[in-house]
């Protein structure tokens, strides 16, 4: 667990939401570098991005996703109680997000209902 945002922490707790922060399905640097050189070729700021490089997804997928250990991840989901998901994101759009790939993957693999609010 790491830790958060005190305001965060104080409106989850109200809520009965439980925080987890999964560092293993974070870019790594690297990869961020990546969307970044996408961007700027593209001449797009990171808060207009409307979606992600396909570099940057092709990346994330092979070293990210392909390695993290989803049946340890949904057995943690099952010893706390968690019948749903939640994957927090700044961008204001979700293809321009690393989560919208993890989503995917819940979804097209999985079988999750994704939805994006």
């Amino acid at each position: 667990m790491s830790k958060i945002p005190t305001i965060l922490n104080f409106f989850l707790s109200r809520t009965h939401v439980k925080y987890g922060y999964i560092p293993d399905l974070a870019p790594t640097s690297e990869i961020r570098e990546l969307q970044k050189e996408i961007d700027l070729n593209k001449g797009e700021l990171k808060r207009e991005r409307q979606e992600l490089g396909k570099v940057f997804v092709i990346e994330y997928k092979n070293r990210i996703l392909k390695n993290f250990d989803f049946e340890k991840f949904f057995e943690s989901l099952d010893q706390i109680g968690a019948n749903r998901i939640a994957l927090f994101c700044v961008e204001e759009h979700p293809e321009a997000c690393h989560r919208s790939i993890v989503g995917d993957k819940l979804q097209n693999n999985f079988n999750y209902k994704i939805t994006h609010l």
